[in-house]
């Protein structure tokens, strides 16, 4: 059986892919032991609360203890998140959605003066670039402003930006032309793929369901709902497969100074195990 690592994650998919080549390695694959991505998924699944996971402060911890430089708390996390990384006294990042408005900027600015854990802010629009600006906070670049040129990447550090996301749609050749910035790059994870001002949940009666309720398209592939504004109900809409990268040697070699990795419903043992 797969462990729930990122090894594990990609040995499933190589087994789907087997699937679509030949019936007979596919059966030979599941017959040594190998599962599927369904199986992996279920698996997954299974090893987590049916509800969001709330301890992102826990989270937080294990992803420093086995390493990380830095980690990015999301902002629609409860504020008992919030308290909880402040006790423990680790410092993270609060993550800006990729739409702020003037009410939720103002949400975003009291959270930052009321908590001591937070350190700097990373960026999903411009919003989040000027409320960090006017708190004097060091800022990372996300890749919701979309990051696919040296010249937006130039831009941006000249804002300030500590680092620049680049855009998930990029290959390691347009990564490796953005030049003269430090870049982060994401590599593992659900990452959002759409954020929805009008909540299908909250016209339907069912507003407070966002982590368990997903959309599902004619395909079948379900893709998780998880609310993503500071105190509004903007809605995430996240990824229906998590994305997955080993080659680190040639996101390195092109120029990527950090990776990221984006933890969802993963508990802190499995964040630790998969950053190891």
């Amino acid at each position: 059986q797969a462990p729930l690592t990122l090894a594990g994650w990609n040995d499933s998919r190589e087994v789907d892919n087997l699937g679509r080549q030949s019936a007979e390695a596919y059966q030979a694959a599941l017959d040594e032991g190998r599962i599927n991505g369904e199986a992996f998924d279920a698996k997954l699944a299974a090893s987590t609360p049916d509800a969001l996971v709330q301890a992102r402060a826990e989270q937080a911890q294990a992803a420093l203890e086995a390493g990380a430089d830095r980690v990015y708390l999301r902002c629609a996390c409860d504020e008992e998140q919030f308290e909880k990384a402040q006790e423990m006294g680790i410092s993270v990042y609060l993550a800006l959605p990729a739409y702020l408005d003037d009410a939720e900027s103002a949400a975003a600015e009291k959270l930052l003066r009321k908590y001591d854990c937070f350190c700097g802010i990373l960026a999903g629009n411009l919003a989040g670039i000027a409320l960090a600006r006017k708190l004097g906070l060091p800022f990372i670049a996300d890749f919701p402003l979309n990051i696919a040129s040296g010249e937006a990447a130039e831009c941006l550090k000249e804002l300030g930006a500590e680092a620049v996301t680049v855009s998930a749609e990029l290959n390691l050749k347009e990564i490796a032309q953005i030049r003269n910035v430090k870049k982060e790059a994401a590599i593992f994870g659900r990452i959002p793929v759409m954020y929805l001002r009008h909540c299908p949940l909250k016209k339907q009666g069912k507003c407070g369901t966002c982590g368990k309720a997903q959309l599902r398209d004619s395909k079948g592939y379900a893709f998780p709902l998880v609310r993503g504004g500071v105190q509004s109900c903007l809605l995430q809409v996240l990824a229906s497969i998590p994305m997955a990268m080993e080659d680190l040697g040639a996101l390195r070699q092109a120029g990527a100074a950090g990776v990221r990795l984006c933890f969802w419903q993963e508990k802190p043992e499995q964040v630790a195990q998969i950053i190891l």
